[in-house]
């Protein structure tokens, strides 16, 4: 993802912008400066502006037909979207008039909303462990005991903070909390949900006093038994771990290549150090 400094949130929005049909789209992030980290004390954090539509605009029942379009059934959508056209004409005008000029569409109704990444502070009280009860094979079902962090907690106050205080600098506009963030600050971590980046659990480690693969991600005491992916992050970060996972994918495929004797690294350049 491209990220930009809480300094400069008119260039994430001229970033935006730029994109062309066919082009690659890219997530413009809000990060906080260093400098503003490490006076605060906080972990790694971001954020990213989406625009959100009213649920009863006729803009979103156009939507739907053209995904129904897509499905095939093209008769039915193409009569539902003209019947849409023609009862809401001037709702209408203005998003798909942009849309049709700039590939972007404009909603004067349209509210901003800003989604939070933060890092999370290891924790060892958070862990999975299994459970009495058994899947239809006869295993254990895994439970997830998830628990934040005060300095978690932290983090994620004092990005609504700096944010809030830069908008209004800017005269951008003002940020207000959700019902998530005041049921946080009261205690309530539930609120909070997580990305669908499953990470940890199988740590990397010098010791296995400290984790559970070394360095090659070759489990401790195993000596056939390796683990890639981002299980193994020593700590989550704040952004997508893909790339990172897949390199450490690269990495162990050209280690055990070495290991057993072939002289064509997966990766195609050698053992990565």
């Amino acid at each position: 993802h491209r990220q930009s400094t809480s300094n400069a949130i008119s260039s994430s929005w001229k970033v935006s912008r730029k994109r062309r049909p066919y082009q690659t789209r890219y997530s413009a992030r809000i990060c906080i400066a260093p400098h503003w980290q490490e006076a605060e004390r906080i972990l790694n954090a971001s954020a990213v502006l989406t625009f959100s539509v009213p649920d009863d605009h006729p803009i979103n029942e156009l939507k739907r037909h053209g995904r129904e379009m897509r499905t095939g059934k093209w008769l039915k959508s193409l009569a539902g979207a003209t019947a849409t056209m023609l009862q809401h004409p001037i709702s209408l005008s203005t998003p798909l008039l942009h849309y049709g000029l700039f590939k972007r569409s404009y909603f004067p109704s349209a509210k901003v909303d800003l989604h939070g990444m933060f890092k999370q502070e290891p924790n060892p009280s958070s862990r999975i462990r299994l459970s009495r009860r058994k899947d239809p094979n006869g295993l254990a079902l895994p439970v997830v005991e998830w628990q934040l962090t005060p300095l978690t907690r932290k983090t994620v106050a004092t990005m609504v903070r700096l944010l809030r205080k830069r908008l209004r600098q800017a005269n951008l506009g003002t940020l207000t909390k959700n019902e998530a963030l005041r049921s946080l600050a009261e205690g309530n971590d539930q609120v909070l949900y997580d990305q669908g980046h499953h990470m940890g659990t199988t740590r990397m480690a010098a010791r296995p006093e400290e984790g559970v693969v070394d360095p090659d991600c070759k489990v401790f005491g195993v000596d056939n038994l390796y683990i890639g992916g981002s299980s193994v992050f020593p700590t989550g970060g704040h952004s997508n771990p893909t790339l990172t996972l897949v390199a450490l994918a690269i990495r162990l495929g050209d280690h055990l290549s070495q290991r057993i004797g072939s002289t064509k690294p997966l990766s195609g350049r050698g053992v990565w150090s």
